[in-house]
């Protein structure tokens, strides 16, 4: 099986999957390959799926893919999956491990529902890195639920150079209108917060982001040190929790792409100079979105979506508006056709 598609990861490649599967003995398959992650209920392809876009822990919760082999099987009434690799990478980068096991089971309750968890366990970037989830199913007459919960530890990958970590719940609704139309109602959460944020979903850049001057090397206060308070480079925190003030290096912004980490802050100036916020604290995000599908035929399917973004932080660089803001709303349009 290969599939095309964009990544939403750093790989410039549009190879997103490309798995080879062996039959074995009885229910019993081995695969080799790179396979998307198996996390939560939107890790289906997009005719299965209700929105236009994946939810804020699909996105952002964990790795993308693993590069491996594995093997799939029943056992105890339940669908099991497993895959050990390189977690988001397709090789090791010499000094820095990416390696791990990835793993699904799923149960069916009835004919009308189900649940399912998954988990990812090794390192990414040399670091250890535990992920798990749990999410459901439901499915009878015009109604469809799914929910999920998760949460995700990263050692010394934060922003300020402490532990990473999040958690997360995203719950959906679907109604069949008409045999051809259907309305999906979606709502995300996603904490981010501890240690400025962080993850192997997230990249921080540089602050050159737009026109704007931005800058992380001020002294704010005028006390004539640089570090002293937040926003200026150099800040002291306590990143290991040992109880010494830890230096933290000279870095860039938040990932003001995907919205996360520290958020940005105009320095009072009235010049449109933004500066970083408190590198310690993360972004808590929240999404809320809002579709309409129509089956077109059996092989196409036409959907519409309203999707809005909130963060706790200034975590969106708005280019209309030249600045950073807390919030972000898109709409979008997709046909999908499969055969």
């Amino acid at each position: 099986m290969i599939t095309l598609r964009p990544h939403k990861s750093g790989s410039t490649t549009i190879v997103e999957e490309a798995l080879m599967t062996i039959p074995l003995e009885g229910s019993m398959k081995a695969i080799v390959g790179k396979q998307i992650s198996w996390n939560g209920y939107e890790y289906v392809n997009s005719p299965d799926m209700k929105n236009i876009t994946h939810n804020l822990l699909y996105d952002f919760g964990g790795p993308y893919y693993v590069v491996g082999g594995g093997l799939t099987f029943k056992f105890a009434g339940a669908d099991f999956k497993t895959l050990a690799g390189n977690l988001n990478t397709h090789r090791d980068v010499p000094g820095s491990k990416n390696r791990g096991l990835h793993w699904r089971a799923d149960v069916g309750l009835n004919e009308f529902s189900g649940w399912g968890a998954s988990g990812m366990h090794g390192q990414i970037g040399g670091q250890n890195y535990n992920y798990g989830e749990v999410d459901f199913w439901y499915t009878k007459g015009d109604w469809t639920f799914n929910g999920q919960l998760e949460a995700s530890k990263h050692k010394a990958s934060a922003y300020n150079g402490g532990d990473a970590s999040h958690t997360g719940a995203s719950v959906l609704a679907a109604y069949k209108l008409t045999p051809q139309w259907e309305a999906v109602a979606r709502a995300d959460w996603h904490n981010n917060s501890k240690n400025g944020g962080g993850g192997p979903a997230f990249v921080f850049g540089d602050c050159s982001v737009g026109s704007i001057p931005v800058t992380t090397n001020l002294d704010l206060d005028g006390s004539g040190v640089i570090g002293d308070v937040p926003g200026e480079l150099g800040i002291a925190v306590d990143a290991d929790g040992d109880g010494v003030q830890d230096t933290v290096a000279a870095g860039g912004c938040g990932d003001n792409r995907s919205g996360f980490g520290p958020g940005m802050v105009d320095d009072g100036t009235g010049t449109n100079t933004w500066v970083l916020g408190d590198p310690n604290r993360g972004a808590k995000r929240t999404a809320l979105t809002l579709g309409l599908n129509y089956t077109l035929s059996d092989n196409a399917l036409l959907k519409f979506e309203y999707r809005y973004d909130r963060s706790d932080l200034n975590s969106f660089f708005d280019y209309k508006g030249n600045n950073y803001k807390k919030s972000n709303s898109l709409f979008g349009v997709q046909t999908v056709v499969k055969f």
